[in-house]
Order: C-alpha cells, then structure tokens, then sequence
C-alpha cells in the first residue's frame, strides 16, 4: 500500500455527501466541467472524453468509482487531472473545498471487501470530518492505466 509522506499536501474534494483527499503530486490542473462526448457501451463509471489543449482525455465519475450511482452534475462540479506516468485522466468531482495539509493519516479500517475501502490509503480528521485519502495507484490500477 503506498502511504502519503507525513505533513503531504492534498486537494480536498466532495463526491456526494463526502469528503475525499487526493494527493497534489498526481494533480496537473483543475478545470470546470466542459462539454463532454460520451461514447457508447461504456462502464457506468466512464463518463467520456474532453478535449483539452490538442489532447483528448478520458473522464471518469469518481463517484461511481465510490460505489454511488450516476448522479447530474452540480455547478459546482470541476475535473481533477491526474497525471498517471505518461497520461493523464480526468476524474469527476461534486467539488473542489480546499488544497490542505495533514500529519495525522491513520490507516483505513478493512470494512469487509467493499470497493470503497480498496480505493483509500488513510483517513484523517478535518473540522470534526472524516476525509478519505484516494489511493491513486490503485485507483489507476482498477482502470487498466499505467501509474
């Protein structure tokens, strides 16, 4: 499991009614919600592609990834690009809160193989929230794309 280095800095995000950290090291930029070409016979999560600067990137509903269903997106709404080795992704989410900084990551609880969980490399408190730290390698990994 690859463990965030203490005192890292993440970008704090909502997916529904929860809070989730990514690690700013994965991130290249945040851009609102552009228009996006959906392609047929895809998996839930797959919400299509973008162009953005002569590239065409895949979208990916985060949220769906968290075991939720599709939901319309909010204004608030913005796309997370990860830089994943030498490609980049996009993954939705309901918002953007804050770049932040923590010492205090504990370890996710094993919750019974739930999809969720798998995803999470540490939790930490934030104002009385609990924050999940997205594991980007393994979230790479459940998508087939090299990290």
């Amino acid at each position: 499991m690859m463990k965030e280095p203490i005192g890292h800095k993440f970008i704090e995000v909502r997916v529904g009614a929860e809070k989730y950290a990514l690690a700013i090291h994965w991130i290249k930029e945040v851009i609102r919600v552009p228009a996006i070409t959906t392609l047929p016979a895809s998996h839930p999560y797959f919400r299509g592609v973008i162009h953005l600067r002569n590239a065409v990137l895949p979208v990916y509903l985060l949220s769906v990834l968290l075991g939720s269903d599709p939901a319309p997106a909010e204004r608030s709404a913005r796309i997370v690009i990860l830089q994943l080795a030498d490609s980049c992704i996009g993954v939705m989410v309901d918002e953007v809160i804050k770049v932040t900084g923590t010492a205090n990551v504990q370890p996710p609880p094993d919750a019974g193989g739930t999809a969720e969980p798998a995803l999470l490399s540490g939790l930490y408190l934030e104002n009385g929230d609990i924050v999940g730290i997205l594991d980007i390698v393994r979230l790479a990994t459940l998508l087939g794309i090299e990290s």
